[in-house]
């Protein structure tokens, strides 16, 4: 793993992207298509978080994890640990998906992100925060996995979870926390999300039967989307157990 000086970053010659995000401040490099992360140090709660972001970054370095999980290339310090920089995927976030492929090749986008999903929890890595900004779709309409320091890694926690999942544990009177189980539940409900490009706590049954007249494969779904609708799904299955190609 390489190691950058924060005080050697040339800032003229990058961009800033305006990115939502509670944790860090954004950088591309236009030229060399490199994505900057540079962490908040404001308060003391910060220090802890910057450590074990920074476990999470050595361990990932130290062997070959999931080839669609993009892994910091190095470490930003000033002197200490305050930053990453890792390649920029060109591309979309899943959430515009809609705006360039068909329902068809959505479908087979989100099996395969599922088909990842259940390879990367094998590596004992929980996402927790998985929404559709930390998944990308590049120009070939292969995914990627994005924000890796945000997951929770070999036991090491996870700083936060997605907001469709904290929404439906509250439904549910259940802990907000991330779990594989979780993971599976919140890319359930994110993938029916985006394939009646509705939010998910707001598809009513007619909704989702109308969608399910042109989305046939939809019929496959129909189950796991009235049970989640109605209480917390103990043992979810992933969604290409459900769809198969």
């Amino acid at each position: 793993m390489n190691c950058i000086n924060y005080n050697e970053i040339d800032f003229n010659k990058l961009k800033r992207l305006n990115v939502k995000s509670y944790e860090c401040e954004i950088y591309l490099d236009e030229l060399e298509r490199k994505i900057y992360k540079l962490f908040y140090t404001t308060i003391a709660s910060d220090a802890y978080e910057l450590t074990l972001k920074l476990k999470k970054l050595e361990i990932l370095n130290m062997k070959k994890f999931n080839s669609h999980i993009i892994v910091p290339d190095s470490k930003i310090v000033d002197p200490s640990f305050v930053g990453t920089r890792e390649d920029y995927i060109e591309g979309i976030d899943l959430c515009d998906a809609k705006d360039k492929y068909s329902d068809e090749q959505i479908l087979k986008i989100l099996l395969n992100v599922s088909k990842n999903i259940k390879e990367i929890h094998g590596e004992k890595i929980i996402i927790s925060d998985l929404n559709f900004g930390n998944i990308r779709i590049d120009d070939k309409g292969i995914h990627h996995f994005i924000d890796a320091l945000s997951y929770n890694i070999k036991g090491i926690p996870a700083n936060t979870i997605s907001l469709i999942l904290s929404n439906y544990l509250k439904k549910h009177r259940k802990k907000v926390k991330g779990s594989k189980n979780n993971d599976k539940i919140a890319f359930l409900m994110l993938s029916i999300q985006l394939l009646l490009d509705k939010y998910f706590f707001d598809i009513t049954d007619y909704d989702f039967e109308k969608a399910s007249e042109t989305i046939t494969k939809l019929k496959c779904l129909e189950e796991i989307f009235y049970d989640l609708q109605s209480y917390y799904v103990d043992d979810a299955p992933y969604l290409h157990e459900l769809i198969k190609e």
